[in-house]
């Protein structure tokens, strides 16, 4: 049975991710579900409330008593599942650096080239493993004043309840009469809770991968007499455009992969050689392919597909390189991070002539 390769741990790895991360998705959706449901009640009022209004302007309905009170169980329950939250972040952040750092010390393991057992087993029993709760601090994502615990604290309360009020409003610019209004209301509220769950859920994601790939990063630093940097793994195909891009680059140890909020892509270590070892073997391992080069291998039907028509057109009409579509933005709690760019933020204005 063949060895498995870096890239076959790095996708096996990602799966156990996306495995952990639906769990919480499940717990938090459960806990957010009883926030609609304890509302069903006042909402089926509200909507008779509103029914009844001559003018249903936003002002008139945001002073109604029960839709203040609505707001503020809305802002009160949200605040709470903030703690929900918190904790769930705590899990898998505790969950991911175990993981990272376990998969860190396989995928160096099954990089290194094909070697005799004895050798093989001195350089593996050398690896450095280093303690979770010393990668936990050394991330600083976690403790009372870390940045993502302020931005957990301010997503809450007040911001849930404000995205339910403009929601229940969003009729009245539209024109729609009272009895409409009222019909959407639940679906209306529905949407302006899912605002705040959709948050949750790319935050919670966003913290188990970033935990993860930090915990790769301290375990390659820790054992960089092995490990000489990373080359920045992308699930092609299925990876947006930036990520592609960014696939088969390399970079030094001292740089960390920063993908864009949810992204889910791997940092492989790139090991030593037979020549480091001072073995006088021939190098079988291949460079790995780059995005750029498989996207370019693809059907022109998959590549407008991924790159849309405007964007395709103006590719095609060479306006731009493919290392353009990966562009940096900046965030609060992880810093620079690098997302999918638009046609404008490449063209500007020069954009239009390429959207028909």
């Amino acid at each position: 049975m063949p060895r498995p390769t870096a890239l076959d741990a790095a996708r096996q790895f990602r799966q156990h991710l996306a495995n952990d991360e639906a769990q919480a998705a499940q717990r938090m959706a459960t806990v957010y579900n009883r926030i609609f449901t304890d509302l069903q009640g006042d909402l089926a009022k509200l909507s008779v409330d509103i029914a009844a209004m001559e003018e249903p302007t936003r002002g008139a309905i945001m002073r109604l008593a029960r839709m203040q009170a609505i707001q503020q169980q809305v802002k009160e329950q949200a605040t709470k599942f903030g703690g929900t939250v918190q904790n769930e972040v705590t899990i898998v952040q505790s969950q991911s650096i175990e993981a990272g750092i376990a998969n860190a010390l396989k995928l160096m393991e099954v990089s290194l080239p094909a070697l005799p057992d004895d050798i093989r087993r001195q350089i593996t029993g050398s690896f450095a493993r280093l303690p979770a709760d010393a990668v936990e601090a050394a991330a600083g994502l976690t403790g009372k004043d870390s940045p993502l615990n302020e931005r957990l604290t301010d997503l809450y309360g007040e911001y849930v309840a404000e995205q339910v009020g403009n929601h229940i409003t969003d009729g009245i610019a539209k024109g729609d009469n009272p009895r409409t209004i009222a019909r959407q209301l639940e679906k209306n509220v529905l949407s302006g809770l899912g605002s705040g769950l959709t948050s949750a859920l790319t935050t919670v994601r966003t913290a188990q991968i970033k935990s993860y790939q930090l915990a790769n990063h301290a375990t390659y630093l820790a054992n960089n007499n092995i490990v000489k940097g990373w080359i920045w793994h992308a699930e092609l195909g299925s990876a947006c455009l930036s990520c592609t891009a960014m696939h088969g680059s390399e970079h030094p140890l001292d740089e960390t992969l920063t993908d864009h909020h949810s992204g889910r892509c791997s940092p492989v270590p790139a090991t030593i050689t037979y020549a480091d070892l001072g073995l006088d073997i021939p190098e079988t391992v291949e460079p790995m392919q780059t995005g750029e080069d498989w996207f370019n291998e693809q059907p022109a039907s998959v590549q407008r597909e991924m790159m849309g028509g405007a964007m395709y057109d103006a590719w095609q009409d060479d306006r731009f390189a493919f290392g353009e579509l990966s562009r940096p933005y900046s965030d609060p709690v992880y810093g620079e991070l690098l997302r999918e760019a638009s046609l404008k933020d490449i063209l500007g204005d020069a954009a239009k002539e390429f959207y028909r």
